[in-house]
């Protein structure tokens, strides 16, 4: 129902905590679970500024518990690269989980944003503001919960 992928090489920090001296794109999209249901929970929390490696594996876990729990299909990973208009669509939801700096390439971030715009929700937790790109939007939603993405 699943799946949790390993962090890329090199994206450890200094420690159990850190900042990641060189941000990396990632190409390669993620493998995603045989049988993965739509609707599901993408994970993610690619760091290329600093890191708290402690605070990412527990809430990590803690999500992964949450969807498992309640039957929801979901992903946890720090590929970038399933920032794509294919992989995105099976997902109702993506948890920005502590991330931090640039995580996506151009084509990445039209990829979420697209996937957004046609009903895709997000969620974030501590570092999410990081994401320079991401603003908040008061214009598109009359309750003032809208994003808009630079």
């Amino acid at each position: 129902m699943g799946q949790q992928t390993a962090p890329p090489a090199g994206r450890g920090g200094f420690g159990n905590a850190g900042f990641v001296p060189n941000p990396a794109y990632d190409k390669e999209p993620p493998q995603l679970p045989d049988g993965m249901k739509a609707g599901g929970v993408l994970i993610f929390s690619k760091t290329s500024g600093y890191r708290d490696e402690p605070a990412m594996q527990a809430s990590n876990a803690a999500l992964a518990a949450i969807a498992q729990e309640r039957g929801w299909p979901f992903l946890v990973t720090e590929n970038g690269a399933v920032m794509n208009e294919q992989q995105l669509s099976r997902f109702k939801v993506v948890v920005w989980n502590n991330t931090s700096g640039d995580t996506l390439d151009e084509s990445q971030k039209a990829a979420f944003k697209g996937w957004i715009e046609k009903g895709g929700s997000s969620s974030g937790s501590t570092a999410r503001a990081a994401i320079r790109w991401v603003t908040t939007d008061t214009r598109r939603r009359p309750n003032g919960n809208g994003w808009s993405i630079r």
